[in-house]
């Protein structure tokens, strides 16, 4: 029932919420980067590590480390400026992600790889720029989703 003042207590209930140590394989990740500045021409890093179940995430080098073989779920979300990206396994250029939003615009891309134990997955920025703050926040995101 609504109040005086307009406010409905009711409606915010939980309704649910995720419980990602059930997901398959134990294996999920998010790291996010909200440091002020311009990343040009550099793998990406992070400044947190959100969730790190089965240990496979590096904040600090960008890179997550498949604890076991499997296909794997992976989000990006940036900021950039006509940033071009790639997707590296072992330090090889896999495909790219390009910002084709234009100059300042957000982004998001999901990709899925096949990874065996111990496959290096990073993202790096080849040209453009990406700018994170506390409103621009820059995450990636992994998850298991079946066993090899």
């Amino acid at each position: 029932m609504e109040a005086a003042d307009g406010y409905d207590g009711d409606m915010e209930t939980l309704i649910t919420y995720m419980d990602v140590s059930t997901l398959p394989g134990g294996v999920y990740f998010a790291g996010i980067n909200n440091n002020v500045g311009y990343m040009q021409d550099t793998v990406l890093t992070y400044t947190t590590t959100l969730i790190n179940i089965g240990n496979g995430f590096n904040a600090e080098t960008g890179e997550f480390s498949a604890p076991i073989a499997g296909s794997y779920e992976f989000s990006l979300t940036l900021h950039g400026n006509s940033a071009e990206l790639y997707v590296r396994v072992n330090g090889q250029n896999t495909f790219n992600l390009l910002n084709t939003q234009g100059p300042w615009d957000y982004d998001a891309r999901i990709f899925h790889l096949k990874l065996q134990e111990g496959d290096k997955v990073s993202v790096n920025l080849h040209s453009g720029q990406i700018y994170t703050n506390s409103m621009k926040i820059m995450t990636f995101i992994g998850r298991l989703v079946t066993e090899l």
